[in-house]
């Protein structure tokens, strides 16, 4: 059994390998190889960089946990990964949505005027949503004159106290389960339909990781959810909370390098 201190450290170091040094790697790949690239799927692995950095914030949290530069760490965490939950949420469902275009409105949607101004719009969503959550989060949780706000973090790691999560995450969920019903869609029609079974095997391969890993997505999710709402209850221990993040962050970040490449 690891100590609680190992266990931030392998968290920390899953969030770094994954999203400071596997997916900057794939994005260079992108721009190296002379392959038409959708500028949504760059974005897409953009957003996990952002969802990788949030989360790896404590690295620069000093001790005690009450002095004012951790308290200021803490709190910009929580407000950060917040909003990388809502950015990764969307940038899903942004890419289903280019994937949607693209199969299944392929002659309105290659017309050049529509094609970069969708982009452009499914781009661009994901970052609005990350900013709203941040400066939201960051206005709850923010400290009243010098003295810790509970709602920002436990005594013992940078974990939100508060009920801001709570939105968060259901937000998350609802968005993901929209993203799941587009899937649905675009899945039962380029294998159903006649008029799409020429989409090519990489399109599909595509199609079914993206379903795997958006599937698992939610489930990750809604876990969380109820593990945290028992933390609250002290029903578990904050130790077997970072239990759950790192075996969750584990499949993630292995997640989106396999299925962004």
């Amino acid at each position: 059994m690891l100590s609680p201190s190992q266990q931030v450290q392998l968290y920390l170091a899953i969030q770094i390998i994954g999203g400071h040094i596997g997916l900057p790697f794939l994005i260079l790949t992108f721009l190296w190889l002379n392959v038409a690239r959708s500028k949504v799927v760059v974005h897409f692995c953009v957003s996990w960089i952002v969802f990788s950095v949030s989360y790896s914030l404590l690295i620069y949290v000093s001790l005690p946990l009450e002095a004012p530069s951790t308290q200021g760490i803490c709190l910009l965490s929580d407000a950060m990964t917040n909003g990388a939950l809502i950015m990764t949420s969307l940038s899903t469902f942004a890419l289903l949505l280019n994937l949607w275009f693209g199969i299944l409105q392929p002659l309105w949607f290659q017309a050049h005027r529509f094609k970069n101004g969708v982009e452009s719009l499914l781009i661009s969503i994901p970052y609005v949503g990350f900013f709203a959550t941040f400066f939201a989060t960051y206005t709850i949780s923010a400290p009243a004159s010098g003295i810790p706000n509970p709602n920002t973090f436990s005594d013992t790691y940078c974990l939100s106290l508060g009920n801001m999560w709570i939105a968060v995450d259901l937000i998350s969920i609802s968005i993901l389960g929209l993203a799941t019903l587009l899937d649905i869609l675009i899945l039962w029609s380029v294998f159903r339909k006649p008029m799409y079974n020429k989409t090519s095997s990489a399109a599909r391969k595509f199609l079914i990781k993206l379903s795997l890993f958006g599937a698992y997505r939610a489930a990750s999710l809604v876990l969380s959810l109820v593990v945290s709402i028992k933390a609250i209850d002290d029903e578990i221990s904050s130790v077997h909370f970072l239990d759950l993040e790192y075996a969750v962050s584990v499949l993630q970040q292995t997640g989106g390098c396999l299925f962004g490449s």
